[in-house]
């Protein structure tokens, strides 16, 4: 039928947007199986914070997002998950999924967004399946 599919927001790159931070996507043929049973909606949290696309790569160092040249970024990273979040909870169904292989960027993301765990399902790695 034409029944409404639930959305799930995921990372643009991996629905094929060039928004990494080499400058590329990421896309996985496995989303294929996702997008006949749901509604995905790209999201790129980098770029949604004021990340420019490409950019230095970052990391998590001590609970703060620092840029390989040694500059904190937490801001933008934290600005990013939070519209990500404002666009998750404008949904009346739905989730956020994040993919992360880094430990600690899911850590610090669960902190920053703690109150909302309800719309999130965090992922520990960057492999689809």
């Amino acid at each position: 039928g034409n029944q409404l599919k639930e959305k799930i927001l995921i990372s643009a790159c991996l629905l094929g947007t060039p928004c990494r931070y080499d400058g590329r996507s990421k896309p996985s043929e496995k989303l294929n199986t996702l997008n006949d049973l749901y509604e995905l909606i790209p999201v790129c949290p980098e770029v949604l914070g004021g990340l420019s696309t490409p950019r230095l790569p970052c990391e998590i160092q001590n609970g703060r997002v620092i840029r390989s040249d040694g500059k904190d970024m937490t801001e933008f990273y934290k600005r990013g998950a939070e519209i990500a979040l404002e666009i998750a909870k404008k949904l009346t169904t739905g989730r956020l999924i994040c993919f992360d292989k880094d430990t600690d960027a899911l850590t610090f993301a669960k902190t920053r967004l703690s109150e909302h765990l309800d719309k999130i399902t965090f992922i520990n790695t960057n492999q689809i399946f």
